[in-house]
């Protein structure tokens, strides 16, 4: 019991503080915040983008062609309304009404 010094304390914060740079949000997929009241698929977009994050190129690729080409419109993060009562039910804290548009730009194929 307390064997790590201050040393390793700002070690492994640093490494906890890297990780958060790969995953920005800490959705352990609960799916406590769902059914969302329009039918978003909240831990699907969430994993999504965090993917997106980590894989670069081809696998950042497909998932773009597959948010913009099989999530209908009225189901992607830019329709979220932003009634947070998903972020009611979070255990995480995630402030889902505001990673929706960040979501929704990062994942969105433009014409």
């Amino acid at each position: 019991i307390n064997t790590l010094g201050k040393k390793d304390i700002d070690f492994i914060g640093n490494i906890v503080s890297e990780l958060k740079k790969i995953k920005p949000i800490p959705c352990i997929k609960c799916k406590y915040c769902v059914p969302c009241p329009v039918g978003i698929d909240i831990p699907r977009l969430l994993e999504m983008y965090n993917a997106s994050k980590v894989y670069k190129g081809t696998q950042d690729y497909l998932n773009k062609v597959q948010y913009t080409n099989t999530i209908p419109e009225e189901n992607n993060a830019g329709s979220c309304i932003k009634c947070k009562k998903c972020e009611a039910k979070c255990p995480q804290n995630i402030l889902i009404s505001e990673w929706m548009p960040k979501i929704h730009q990062k994942l969105l194929m433009e014409p």
